[in-house]
Formats: structure tokens, C-alpha cells, sequence
């Protein structure tokens, strides 16, 4: 497992849609699976900004950021 910062993939995290990759904590451990639907702005910003993961594993063919500041 290769985790990368959450705010890397921060484009692929849309209101309304449901996720394309897990959400995990710094241990890898899962904390929201593949298609859990983020119904709300809130929701979104919080998912970024709160130091999650992702495993590099999981994103297939989506493009990897540069980690930076998110609002």
C-alpha cells in the first residue's frame, strides 16, 4: 500500500458524485469505501482538509496533484 495525501486527487472529490477510491487514515486503515457519496460542500472540504489518504493503488488512471492548501 502507497498512501498519498487525499488533497492530491482533491479534483476527483465532487459534491454529488460517489467516490472512485477509499478514504483511509494515516495507518491505511479504511474509513470510507469506494462509492460512498459526498452529499454536501461541507462534507467535501472536510474530506480534504482533514489529512486523509488514499492508496495509490486504487486511483488507476486518475491524475495525481502536488499536495496544497484547499478552500
Amino acid at each position: 500500500m502507497h498512501l498519498l495525501p487525499l488533497a492530491t486527487v482533491a479534483h476527483e472529490v465532487r459534491v454529488g458524485a460517489p467516490l472512485r477510491f477509499g478514504v483511509r487514515d494515516r495507518d491505511g486503515n479504511l474509513l470510507l469505501a469506494k462509492g460512498f457519496l459526498v452529499t454536501s460542500a461541507n462534507i467535501r472540504i472536510r474530506l480534504v482538509t482533514r489529512g486523509f489518504f488514499v492508496d495509490r493503488d486504487e486511483l488507476g488512471d486518475i491524475a495525481v496533484s502536488p499536495a496544497r492548501s484547499f478552500g
